[in-house]
């Protein structure tokens, strides 16, 4: 994780708390290292609800976080954050509705550079 939000937040929830009420989240922080949490579907619902609104991140890792193909929010960040220019979902098992929001996600989005699928499993239909 990004040592500068560790350093303020003690704890996952702590980090989501903080992250949920903007607290420490609009500073310079430009990456974000989220692979492998453990967050759940109301915790990554709040951090891409945050990152909507965001404008300092540039790099975010979600690898292995397996937000599945039931949240969608991860794609919505896409469509709205404007800063995000490199994105890791490796390792995420997203599913057939997953590929297909990704897909519309990409066709929005004009400041993604960088997209790293790696490992990455969509299930058919």
């Amino acid at each position: 994780m990004n040592s500068d939000l560790v350093r303020m937040c003690s704890s996952k929830d702590e980090i989501v708390d903080s992250i949920k009420h903007n607290k420490n989240f609009k500073t310079n922080i430009t990456h974000l290292d989220l692979r492998w949490s453990k967050f759940g579907y109301v915790g990554m619902t709040t951090i891409c609800e945050s990152l909507k609104l965001n404008d300092t991140i540039t790099t975010l890792n979600l690898s292995g976080i397996k937000f599945g193909d039931d949240n969608n929010d991860v794609y919505n960040v896409l469509k709205t954050n404007k800063t995000i220019t490199t994105l890791d979902l490796s390792y995420n098992d997203i599913g057939y509705n997953g590929l297909r929001f990704l897909c519309e996600s990409i066709q929005l989005n004009d400041t993604l550079t960088c997209l790293n699928i790696d490992r990455m499993k969509g299930k058919e239909k």
